[in-house]
């Protein structure tokens, strides 16, 4: 997958066709649109492109508001999921002030027509862009037709019944619940970050833990409590028994940390980049009267976790 910073880089002589949007989690309603934007590529012999745009036009139109919403996937991530699906480019956009003015009709004149070779438009069932949303697939019908491109939205895409949105899965993993989290994502969650030296805790009562530190200081991170993850390094995957909280048997300093106790391994990890992934929760996380209280669960937590399997 070609990556594309701006429409400069793009070349507007080959056809593409195009979806457009932040795609937060690349969900399964996500997927399913980029799915339809490569089949609908290969049929009409163009490029399948996803426009996405940085930073998020949240962080200019309503920076406030932009701070208050974590997020579920990086750059990063994103760009990984949409290679697996067989995208051919993801043309990363500044997202401006003068952008903002810009109408969806304006946009999608001046840009993906002009410059970008437009040959389809796909829209999600609820997407609008551009300034005051503008841009809808019903405002965008009679510019389809005058300029000679196709344009469709797509029907909202569904889960067991359930209309999947990134706002539900947020709203999940702060409740802690990374199981159906999953479940409407299509695959595990992850946090990746950079493990960091801690307070040797762990090992002292043998049970060493990775103290890792999200890479994205925006990236949402689970409710506090035990989880049975996957820990990725290095393209190996481990099992792992993962605390997020504040450790209130030993830390009275209310910092969360996330701590991973990953199971029969033994090397050293300090600065080297890791990858959590999330299976499902065990338990909440508490203050134990001792430390034999506190191995005795942690042993149990391993025992759950092997039992049901990861």
């Amino acid at each position: 997958m070609q990556i594309l910073q701006g429409f400069d880089a793009i070349n507007p002589d080959r056809p593409s066709v195009f979806t457009m949007g932040t795609f937060d989690g690349v969900h399964r309603g996500h997927q399913a649109v980029i799915k339809k934007l490569v089949e609908d590529a290969q049929a009409l012999k163009a490029r399948s492109v996803i426009l996405t745009f940085d930073p998020h036009p949240q962080s200019v139109v309503n920076p406030e508001k932009a701070k208050s919403i974590p997020i579920l996937t990086t750059m990063h991530e994103k760009q990984e999921v949409f290679a697996k699906l067989g995208v051919d480019a993801l043309l990363i956009v500044k997202f401006d002030r003068s952008l903002m003015e810009k109408t969806g009709q304006e946009f999608v004149d001046q840009f993906l027509i002009q410059r970008a070779g437009l040959k389809k438009l796909l829209l999600g069932y609820d997407h609008a862009f551009g300034k005051n949303r503008s841009g809808t697939f019903e405002s965008l019908q009679p510019m389809a037709v005058e300029k000679n491109f196709i344009i469709e939205k797509l029907p909202a895409f569904d889960f067991d019944r359930i209309v999947v949105n990134s706002t539900m899965i947020r709203n999940m993993l702060k409740d802690g619940d990374v199981a159906t989290a999953n479940d409407l994502l299509g695959r595990r969650y992850i946090v990746e970050g950079t493990v960091q030296h801690g307070a040797g805790r762990g090992r002292t009562i043998g049970f060493p833990t990775a103290n890792i530190q999200p890479t994205h200081m925006q990236k949402l991170i689970p409710m506090p409590g035990v989880y049975a993850c996957r820990v990725n390094v290095d393209g190996s995957s481990f099992p792992a028994v993962t605390n997020i909280g504040q450790r209130p048997t030993f830390d009275t300093s209310l910092q969360t940390v996330i701590e991973a106790h990953i199971l029969d391994f033994d090397r050293d990890l300090y600065d080297r980049s890791v990858g959590l992934e999330f299976i499902y929760r065990i338990r909440d996380e508490r203050k134990f009267s001792s430390r034999e209280e506190l191995i005795w669960q942690i042993r149990q937590d391993i025992r759950h976790a092997r039992e049901q399997g990861f």
